[in-house]
């Protein structure tokens, strides 16, 4: 096969692992559900993504490039830094609103595994650090962020506490949002929880 071919192999399995995903959800899908919908061979799927946890990150991690693009637009580095983190966590959230994929990875029956995977894929992180670590660069250069902090941590707690605000319906209410964030996590990253949100 020519590289263009096995990249359009890979793209047919992971679009129909998407199908796959959000007609059976994430926990019953089987590599065998993936295999018969993108008419491969269960080999050739595992040929691509060696088990169904790395086949999620993928997805996860394409989607959230998507998530990350939409959030990153429009946002002003310049910020004050409490209110920079605030706002960073606020475009990202109203961004995963807008995915196709939210559904998917929020539903009750599937979200322990969404978060496995989000917690422990390589591949997921490095997608978050994609997008916070420009953030907290800005944040570091002003000598707010502390240095004891460990970077691969913040972004792990951000992430978090994304994935908790995606999940809880009342955080489209904006507001109740930020005052949660204001308090309970810009102040936790920064030193001296410096240069508060209003």
């Amino acid at each position: 096969m020519t590289t263009a071919e096995l990249a359009a192999e890979r793209s047919r399995i992971f679009q129909a692992a998407v199908a796959c995903f959000a007609r059976y959800g994430l926990r019953r899908t089987t590599m065998d559900d993936v295999a018969a919908a993108a008419a491969v061979s269960r080999k050739t799927v595992y040929n691509y993504f060696t088990n169904k946890s790395v086949l999620i990150a993928e997805v996860i991690f394409d989607e959230a490039r998507r998530v990350n693009a939409r959030a990153r637009r429009g946002l002003d580095l310049d910020l004050p830094s409490a209110e920079l983190l605030v706002a960073a966590e606020l475009a990202l959230l109203t961004s995963a609103r807008k995915s196709s994929y939210i559904e998917i990875l929020l539903n009750p029956a599937d979200f322990g595994t969404a978060a496995e995977v989000i917690e422990n894929s390589a591949r997921v992180a490095e997608v978050q650090h994609e997008y916070w670590d420009p953030i907290l660069d800005r944040i570091a250069e002003r000598g707010e962020l502390p240095a004891d902090h460990d970077r691969t941590e913040v972004v792990a707690w951000l992430t978090f506490v994304h994935v908790a605000l995606c999940a809880r319906p009342s955080s489209a209410n904006r507001e109740q949002a930020r005052r949660l964030l204001t308090r309970y996590v810009a102040t936790g990253v920064l030193l001296n929880g410096s240069s508060r949100a209003r």
